[in-house]
């Protein structure tokens, strides 16, 4: 049965009805017959087990008091005697230990007045034991005590007390204790069975039904299941209806969904007559849809009907559901106020993401600092709560920074040695270039413990570090952390898909993260999508998703207003201002540089919009963001005086953080140089421009740094691999020299080369280029490619090959030029019909239709050419003044500067359209405001 007190070591209680719900329903085989048990029993018993008995629970159940106040204000309490009754002195010791609406949390208060009860003698001594003994393995409580422990519960249970022998036993069989025992756990567990506890039962059942276990007499396990529906049935026929969430607990351990379903049925039923640890449960099921169809709604109103008994769990819960969904009400805030005064972990971790403005996109500073204060002194502080407030140090979010009591967080952190500590004191380090041995240490550390972040972080480390690993091994973590729901991986796998020109591997990864709520898949998606209207408005869906008030709603606006800027999505002017306009007191560093950018580009940039753009760099900038540091740099003048760091040094911080334009600014000094190097050289650095720009740096001394120059160069080459425009990049480095400290035209046409045949047109126009002078029908077979994927320059270049005398090359770049026109290229129709109407005059016709195809499709270039053509009368000698005006009216309509003059000359002139005096003058001024009359 449920033990009413805080210390029941419900986590631990779980594990082993589980382990024997799984072994039980698995159908362990039985050993020999000693003592043979009706096969009917057995059955009834497992069918029991699988639906409640039907009753009439709000009659037949005893109701659950609710908990009294305090008798006394015990934090004032100096350790002494009281006059309390200690039975009422027992129950307030739990109120503290377990929190609630109207008593803060104090785990460590609760063991004083624990500890003041087991010392004496009175009928509440052994259940004060008991509670003590929990409490002393709880590091929450204070100093953990096992061997006292076990000593108590000893006590107690001679004392008959049954949840003291339970409790033993359970700790026994668990190995919670030095040392797991299996024989004294069988026999303080038999001493509670004895005593009718089922749940004690159940425990027995699950310590024989172990492979492997000593069997005291065949089908052990089986005997102690039916034992334990006795007591289950005995119990609810007396009303004690707290069995019900036990064997809900046991139910959960069969494999399968099966197992969450019966437990959701018993859970049900005690929700039914307001038990708050079975409608707990029963929400969290809902929630995550474990055995039952999901539904947060159900889940929601499960979480507030446990609140309202009185969990500070379910408070807690409540209101991250109402938060997550957008629903930042007044009902929501007051049940996380609640949580959080009771000092619920969880709720303490939550107020700080709120006040942060994760739910909301707007940060409260002066609240972010009291709640990160107030979850970092919990005696078991989250991880994710001293990261934050180290973080809020570190860049001065909210508190004065300072950078010493930062560090000494990280540093505790470090020293917890939990996987997710790890986590987060890798990723300090990395993100300081502090040590990246040690931290890579760290997270395979964590790695190994199943922690999804760490296992992406060691991808990117062995992608982008030289030496750390193969790219099998690189792949083989990525995988890994993507099937372990690791929402960057997902990501990261979808544009590789997307690169590799699948689209429906890209999807799939891109659902699976949005699934999890993640906002930037969300946006991806909504890019990815595209085609007829139902397409279009499934785009639109995943785009409202992505900006929806809720858990993530700043990134996911990011995001969108990015896409916004881009074009990569339809949208209306302003759009992507708006929304970063409604997450830009949210504190994030990447909205800070998104809206500097904004203000610098986009307004007129006076003192006070310069001032402003500089302050959102600097807190960018002091969360890190490289792009942000060098952008103080670039602005130059002042930035010293309003952010305390001269320039200079600016451009030296984010070319240690690998920021590729930083690294190619770099002056030429020795020690500033080396300094950046040793920088770069402790992070993930995964750009291949930033790592060739590295080796150029390294090639610049002899002491070594030929060798790193040439791993890292190698590196680059290899992250580039994935995307060709990156290996065209690192082939204008090496064109260049930037990579090498000298050009290296033959590396340079090589990663051309591997560009251009994976689809890169530039690449295949540049590689055009090198070739035209000496390798005509070489050029001509790149140009082809450039020419096809609609590159102007490339056709340009056939162009050029076409018109040489009779040749290979100019046959083949002909025929190119022709194949580009067949597949409707406007730049290549324009091209080649010139050609014919110059070179092949009785194929002018053809040559016009071609003109004309290109123009309908907005290629101005050929609007300007049939112009031409019919005032010329080159059309096979028809001149048309009309049909010149009205294509230059076209091109200039169009936006083509040149074609507004002429058509305003037209105009003036009354060239192939009515003399308009006015009308001309307009299109004059335009002309002048686009910059082609001087």
């Amino acid at each position: 049965m449920n033990a009413t007190a805080p210390f029941s070591g419900g986590g631990i209680r779980l594990l082993v009805l589980a382990a024997a719900g799984a072994a039980l329903f698995a159908g362990v085989p039985a050993p020999r017959a000693q003592q043979a048990e009706p096969r009917e029993t057995t059955a009834s018993a497992q069918a029991f087990l699988r639906t409640p008995p039907k009753r009439d629970y709000a009659k037949v159940c005893r109701k659950i008091p609710r908990p009294q106040p305090p008798a006394v204000d015990w934090t004032k309490w100096d350790g002494r005697d009281t006059t309390v009754p200690p039975e009422r002195m027992l129950a307030d010791a739990g109120r503290y230990a377990a929190g609630g609406a109207d008593v803060a949390r104090d785990r460590a208060l609760a063991r004083r007045m624990l500890d003041h009860l087991a010392a004496r003698s009175t009928a509440a001594t052994p259940e004060a034991k008991r509670q003590l003994a929990l409490s002393l393995t709880d590091p929450a409580a204070g100093p953990v005590d096992l061997k006292r422990a076990e000593t108590l519960l000893q006590e107690a249970s001679a004392a008959l007390r049954t949840g003291a022998a339970l409790t033993l036993g359970r700790l026994y069989r668990t190995g919670a204790l030095p040392a797991p025992d299996p024989d004294a756990a069988a026999r303080y567990l038999g001493i509670a069975a004895s005593q009718g506890d089922p749940a004690a039962a159940l425990q027995l059942a699950a310590l024989y039904a172990t492979p492997g276990a000593a069997q005291p007499f065949d089908n052990a396990a089986r005997h102690f299941l039916t034992l334990a529906v006795i007591g289950v049935q005995t119990a609810l026929a007396g009303g004690d209806c707290s069995v019900l969430t036990d064997v809900g607990d046991f139910l959960l351990g069969v494999e399968g969904d099966a197992g969450a379903a019966a437990a959701a049925r018993w859970y049900e039923v005690g929700a039914g007559v307001g038990d708050a640890d079975a409608a707990a449960r029963l929400a969290s099921l809902h929630e995550t849809g474990r055995g039952l169809p999901k539904d947060t709604a159900k889940a929601l109103e499960l979480w507030e009907l446990a609140a309202r008994q009185g969990s500070v769990r379910a408070m807690t819960a409540a209101a991250r559901l109402h938060l997550a969904a957008g629903r930042d009400t007044p009902s929501a805030q007051q049940l996380l106020s609640r949580a959080v005064l009771a000092q619920e972990p969880d709720a303490l971790l939550l107020a700080v993401r709120y006040h942060r403005g994760d739910f909301t996109g707007k940060a409260d500073p002066v609240a972010l600092a009291a709640s990160l204060d107030n979850a970092a002194a919990a005696p078991s502080p989250a991880v994710e709560a001293l990261s934050a407030q180290a973080f809020a140090y570190r860049t001065g979010r909210g508190v004065t920074a300072d950078e010493a009591r930062a560090g000494a967080i990280y540093e505790r952190l470090g020293a917890m040695g939990s996987p997710e500590a790890d986590v987060a004191y890798a990723d300090y380090l990395l993100d300081q270039g502090l040590d990246l041995r040690e931290a890579a240490a760290r997270l395979t550390r964590a790695a190994g413990a199943g922690q999804p972040a760490a296992l992406y972080t060691l991808s990117e480390i062995g992608r982008c570090v030289p030496g750390a690993a193969s790219p099998e091994e690189a792949a083989s973590l990525l995988a890994r952390a993507a099937d372990a729901g690791n929402a960057a991986a997902l990501r990261r796998l979808a544009r590789s898909a997307a690169d590799a020109g699948d689209g429906a591997a890209a999807r799939g990864w891109l659902d699976k993260a949005a699934a999890l709520g993640d906002r930037r898949a969300m946006v991806e998606l909504a890019v990815l999508i595209d085609g007829g209207v139902a397409q279009e408005e499934e785009a639109v869906r995943f785009a409202a998703r992505a900006a929806a008030p809720g858990d993530g709603v700043v990134p996911g606006r990011l995001a969108l207003a990015d896409a916004y800027f881009a074009a990569r999505l339809p949208s209306k002017p302003g759009d992507g201002d708006r929304l970063l306009a409604t997450v830009a007191e949210s504190g994030n560093g990447d909205v800070d540089l998104r809206l500097a950018k904004r203000l610098l580009a986009h307004t007129p940039v006076d003192d006070a919009a310069r001032a402003q753009a500089i302050g959102r760099l600097a807190a960018a900038a002091g969360a890190g963001n490289g792009e942000a540091m060098l952008a103080l740099y670039r602005l130059g003048e002042g930035v010293a005086d309003k952010t305390g760091v001269p320039a200079g040094e600016w451009l030296l911080r984010a070319a240690e953080r690998g920021e590729a334009d930083a690294l190619a600014a770099l002056p030429d000094d020795e020690a500033a140089v080396r300094r950046v190097l040793a920088g770069v050289g402790q992070r993930i650095v995964c750009d291949p421009r930033a790592l060739a720009l590295a080796a150029g740096l390294y090639a610049r001394f002899p002491d070594g740094g030929a060798a790193r120059a040439e791993a890292l160069l190698r590196q680059a080459e290899r992250i580039a691999a994935e995307r060709p425009r990156q290996l065209f990049g690192l082939g204008e480095l090496y064109a260049s020299g930037a990579a090498t400290g000298a050009p290296d035209t033959a590396r340079a046409i090589r990663l051309f080369e591997r560009a251009a045949a994976a689809g890169h047109p530039k690449a295949a126009t540049l590689l055009g280029d090198l070739h035209a002078n000496q390798h005509g029908a070489e050029a001509a077979k790149w140009y082809r490619l450039g020419a096809l994927a609609g590159q102007p320059a490339a056709v340009r270049g056939l162009v050029v090959l076409a018109g040489r005398d009779a040749s290979d090359a100019s046959e083949t770049a002909l025929a190119a030029l022709r194949e580009a026109a067949g597949n409707g290229v406007p730049s290549a129709l324009n091209a080649y019909g010139t050609l014919l109407l110059t070179l092949q005059p009785e194929r002018g016709q053809e040559g016009v239709a071609l003109l004309t195809q290109a123009a309908e499709t907005g290629d101005v270039t050929a609007m300007k050419s049939l112009a031409r053509l019919y005032a010329a009368g080159l059309n096979g000698g028809r001149v048309s003044a009309d049909e010149a005006t009205r294509w230059t009216r076209r091109a200039a309509e169009a936006g083509d500067p040149e074609a507004m003059y002429q058509y305003g000359l037209a105009l003036d002139l009354g060239f192939g359209v009515k003399a308009d005096r006015q009308s001309a003058m307009r299109w004059q001024k335009r002309a002048h405001d686009n910059g082609y009359i001087r």
